[in-house]
């Protein structure tokens, strides 16, 4: 069974923003994704177009037009709102205020 535990990456007035963090793993699922794609030149482009969402929902606040409904309405479950071709973050947006990537 998988141990998990909430992790804050950043904190602004706005929003703070959380990350998972699986079997006693140090870096979060978030650092994960950045660690995978931060230099991979093919998705390079929506790669930064996800670093600018979250630097818009950083500064404004995890607002519900940032994010695109994924799966059952009940679930959370959200991704950014941005033209991507290949990459897609996932994300539980909470509140204005709470948003777990």
């Amino acid at each position: 069974m998988k141990k998990a535990k909430l992790k804050i990456l950043e904190q602004s007035d706005n929003v703070g923003l959380y990350s998972i963090c699986f079997n006693e793993n140090d870096l979060t699922e978030y650092e994960l994704f950045i660690q995978k794609f931060l230099n991979d030149a093919t998705l390079n482009r929506d790669f930064q177009k996800i670093f600018r969402a979250i630097n818009r929902i950083m500064a404004n606040g995890a607002l519900e037009r940032y994010f695109r409904t994924e799966g059952k309405l009940k679930d959370n479950l959200a991704a950014l709102s941005i033209d991507s071709k290949v990459l897609r973050l996932y994300c539980l947006r909470i509140l204005d205020q709470i948003l777990i990537v």
